[in-house]
């Protein structure tokens, strides 16, 4: 029901619309009809004096048509704004504003297209006098307007065009910085990892070497050397021995024992070192390496201990 109101509502809104404009151009043509009978009948104006000397940069006019010839001329339909239906009069303001605009940026001088097109046998349009109403000139006809609108229209679809590009620009950019910001976040996502990756390992080394470092420590640690037993429950040095050695040649040999065991454990963990540098394959090997080798086995010869750095 509220469908068939609809129709019902638009149909009858445009019958009266239909009613009126049809109303509207019967007394346009009436008002035609009367205006051309009464030009028909009106005595034509006279010449002017050819005594009058014509006026600068104008070309004196010919001689005005009689009546009947201007009864067979074609009448040029020239509508104005005030003349057309209302509905239709704001179209014709936004369509002079539009033009306004586009002869201030310089394509035509202004108010050139709102002038009707010059003829070479009339005289001087009424509408360039001084003070003439803008509202009450004729609108252009078909074939003073065809070439301006024609330029119009190219114009605006330069424009539409060059928008229409700078989208698709914008649209491309976008996209190809959505990717951009997804690679840079992966990039950073790896770096993290390797990062923390990094930080376990050093981590985990400076376990083992802080273990293997308490290791060498206790190695190193001096070694308490017993005190020879006497019979007086302790004298002096060398005093109270029936005959026996001095203790100054034993600590010396206490001493030299000492020293070699140091050497052979020192001796024992770069045999170590170099056979698992021995057993790395050659080019995860570093330079650094190569050379100590090289250095370690030509001090070993130098000194005569190159059995241990062979694997000995």
């Amino acid at each position: 029901m509220e469908e068939e109101e609809a129709w019902k509502k638009t149909s009858y809104t445009y019958d009266a619309y239909a009613k009126r404009l049809r109303t509207s151009l019967e007394k346009r043509r009436a008002a035609l009809a009367a205006s051309s009978s009464l030009s028909s009948t009106t005595v034509p104006p006279a010449p002017p004096s050819s005594t009058a000397p014509p006026l600068e940069g104008t070309s004196p006019s010919p001689s005005t048509p009689s009546a009947k010839a201007r009864g067979k001329q074609p009448e040029q339909l020239q509508l104005r704004e005030h003349e057309l239906p209302p509905a239709f009069q704001p179209g014709v303001r936004m369509a002079r504003r539009v033009f306004a605009q586009s002869c201030a940026r310089g394509r035509r001088r202004p108010g050139s297209w709102l002038l009707p097109a010059a003829s070479s046998d009339a005289g001087p349009s009424t509408s360039n006098r001084k003070g003439a109403d803008p509202d009450s000139r004729p609108l252009p006809t078909s074939h003073s307007s065809s070439y301006d609108m024609k330029v119009e229209v190219e114009v605006e679809m330069e424009e539409q065009e060059a928008v229409e590009k700078a989208r698709a620009s914008l649209e491309a950019f976008r996209a190809r910085m959505g990717e951009v910001e997804w690679k840079v976040d992966q990039m950073y996502v790896l770096a993290s990892q390797m990062r923390a990756a990094a930080e376990a390992a050093e981590a985990m080394l400076d376990e083992r070497f802080e273990v293997l470092g308490r290791a060498l420590d206790a190695r190193d640690t001096p070694l308490h050397l017993p005190l020879p037993a006497d019979g007086g429950g302790g004298g002096g040095v060398g005093v109270g021995f029936s005959g026996g050695t001095s203790p100054a040649p034993r600590q010396e040999e206490w001493e030299k024992e000492r020293r070699r065991e140091k050497a052979d454990e020192a001796w024992r963990l770069l045999r170590a070192l170099a056979r698992v540098d021995a057993a790395r394959p050659p080019a995860q090997v570093g330079d650094a390496a190569r050379r100590a080798v090289r250095e370690a086995q030509r001090v070993g010869r130098v000194v005569g201990l190159g059995w241990w750095v062979n694997g000995g």
